[in-house]
């Protein structure tokens, strides 16, 4: 049986008298794929703002890796191993390609004072370098490393920012609708990378709203509806339930 990664217990946010999530309970298993659908303001985007710290529950526990993470701060999540990307795309756009992606590898060893004040230790960006064109790689944006951000595609953009948050090798990522907007081809792109990093050990959180998509790279479909999970398990399964559909459709 797989390890739990992630739990949620009766976690809930309200903004006025709107509950974007109920008394919301979660498990997520380790090394899989799980995508998170439901109609607009059924609370997905809620869910990982609050996972991630960017809004603070109204009540409830997040557990991660057996820990209690409900009180922490966004960068101690990241810190802790959980990364993720946004809804709309968050770039610096007027560095380049490489420089986004050394941002994210140098973090952790860049950061602390005691790095930084001790005269002894000499600091080279070339083994980062190498990381950031392997990673680039992964996605076919090689070729890219000098181009300014503002300079790509929207699909490029997109792929960008995922690869900036895979080079924080976390345990578990968190991308919000990362299909979006993008061409079929960047799409297949952007699942060949889940499956792989499923492959390496992570596990894989990802909002999505089309379909196809969800059928091509999901193992798992959780459905939210008003702040609640409506339904949960196999997408061959789930898209043909009729209560998914009624949420989606009216009836």
């Amino acid at each position: 049986m797989k390890e739990i990664i992630l739990k949620l217990i009766n976690v809930s946010k309200s903004f006025g008298g709107v509950k974007a999530l109920d008394s919301l309970n979660l498990e997520i298993m380790r090394q899989t794929i799980n995508a998170i659908i439901g109609p607009n303001g059924s609370g997905k985007t809620t869910l990982l703002n609050v996972i991630t710290k960017f809004l603070k529950p109204d009540t409830g526990k997040i557990i991660f890796h057996g820990k209690d993470i409900t009180y922490l701060l966004p960068h101690q999540i990241a810190c802790i191993g959980i990364g993720r990307t946004f809804q709309i795309i968050r770039i610096f756009p007027q560095i380049t390609v490489m420089e986004n992606m050394l941002l994210a590898l140098e973090r952790g060893k860049v950061e602390g004072l005691f790095f930084g004040l001790n005269p002894f230790i000499k600091y080279s960006s070339k083994k980062f370098e190498e990381k950031a064109k392997e990673l680039l790689g992964k996605v076919g944006l090689e070729d890219k490393i000098n181009e300014l951000a503002e300079n790509l595609s929207h699909g490029e953009r997109r792929l960008l920012e995922i690869m900036r948050a895979v080079a924080l090798n976390a345990d578990l990522y968190l991308f919000d609708e990362p299909a979006a907007g993008v061409f079929p081809e960047v799409r297949t792109r952007i699942f060949n990378l889940f499956k792989s990093l499923k492959e390496e050990g992570k596990t894989i959180i990802f909002v999505e709203h089309n379909m196809d998509a969800v059928q091509e790279c999901a193992e798992r479909v959780i459905v939210l509806d008003k702040g609640k999970i409506i339904s949960d398990g196999k997408p061959e399964i789930v898209l043909k339930d009729k209560g998914v559909i009624k949420a989606y459709f009216g009836g």
